[in-house]
């Protein structure tokens, strides 16, 4: 069977007719994960506070680990709330804290 441009056009049309864009937003106090149509609807959204630590005047830490599983926590909780398949997720957006590190002692494990 030869495809014309209508034909071609429905195809691309299908495709995406189930798609969706994820961000996860790992903010300053929490971490948010969104989940949207491809014309910027929101489907569903989750969030969960992160703790800040302040060991002396003018410092403020978070724990990664804290911060590793409120994402996985959130982007779960999206899922689950949409009743979408993550298999239709066609592109993820990161936003976080352009000043945040992680270090870590390269001769331990922490």
């Amino acid at each position: 069977m030869k495809l014309d441009k209508s034909t071609s056009n429905l195809r691309t049309k299908n495709k995406y007719q189930c798609a969706y864009i994820g961000v996860l937003d790992l903010g300053t106090t929490s971490v948010r994960f969104i989940i949207f149509q491809l014309n910027g609807m929101v489907v569903s959204e989750s969030y969960l506070p992160v703790k800040q630590y302040y060991p002396r005047s003018g410092w403020v830490e978070e724990d990664p680990t804290e911060i590793w599983e409120a994402s996985q926590e959130v982007i779960k909780r999206s899922f689950l709330q949409s009743q979408i398949s993550p298999k239709e997720i066609v592109a993820i957006g990161i936003c976080n804290q352009r000043e945040s590190t992680v270090v870590w002692d390269k001769n331990s494990v922490t």
